[in-house]
């Protein structure tokens, strides 16, 4: 019996002050955002298997995206869970280009630096919520779709890569640093894991549209 757990990224972020966004309130998606991500649902359609469960981060451009996904599913309106929200980062608000002086005054912040979310606590989330997902998927071909972000997904997807799945110095020794990640998370592009049972180290598919 295989089951499908899809991880899937928003889409593109209407940024117009290039800002570093994470968990800022009041980022929706573009218009080519939008089309992205009904990109990934005409996918899920084709490819995704019988989705039967869905949930989003409660960020807005996460819960537009799942939006435009169920409607094209024909599924109700997601739930959103927190653990899928972005990964917590002193760098939120700062401009995206280089600011030398901005950046080290933020970085050297005691309070800013407490905002700091491991790359271990982030999987560690993660892989509680799909967990919970392959609880609902009992029957063969059945899907659920997890909307999140960048970093989540990509930690998450390492931990699988690596056969690395609980928290302990193994765990942080195979994923840290974060700049080990392997393959791509483009916008609205769609990590599948492939479980032949629900206790079985999964395979990755990958989706980018």
């Amino acid at each position: 019996m295989a089951v499908l757990v899809h991880l899937v990224r928003h889409g593109e972020v209407e940024n117009p002050r290039a800002l570093s966004y994470g968990r800022l309130p009041g980022f929706r998606l573009s218009e080519a955002g939008r089309a992205q991500a009904l990109g990934a649902a005409q996918y899920l359609r084709s490819y995704g298997g019988d989705v039967v469960h869905m949930s989003t981060s409660p960020l807005e451009r996460a819960i537009e995206t799942a939006e435009i996904i169920a409607t094209t599913l024909g599924l109700p309106p997601p739930m959103t869970d927190e653990r899928l929200i972005e990964a917590s980062s002193w760098r939120d608000g700062l401009p995206r280009a280089l600011a030398p002086l901005t950046y080290v005054r933020r970085y050297f912040n005691a309070t800013d630096r407490q905002k700091i979310e491991s790359p271990v606590l982030v999987a560690e989330r993660m892989f509680a919520t799909i967990r919970d997902a392959l609880g609902y998927l009992r029957n063969d071909g059945a899907a659920a779709v997890l909307v999140s972000h960048q970093a989540p997904i990509s930690w998450a997807k390492v931990a699988v890569e690596r056969g690395v799945e609980a928290i302990g110095h193994a765990f942080v020794a195979n994923i840290t640093p974060w700049v080990y990640v392997r393959g791509p998370c483009e916008l609205a592009s769609v990590t599948t894991l492939v479980y032949e049972t629900p206790t079985s180290k999964p395979h990755i598919r990958y989706f980018s549209p």
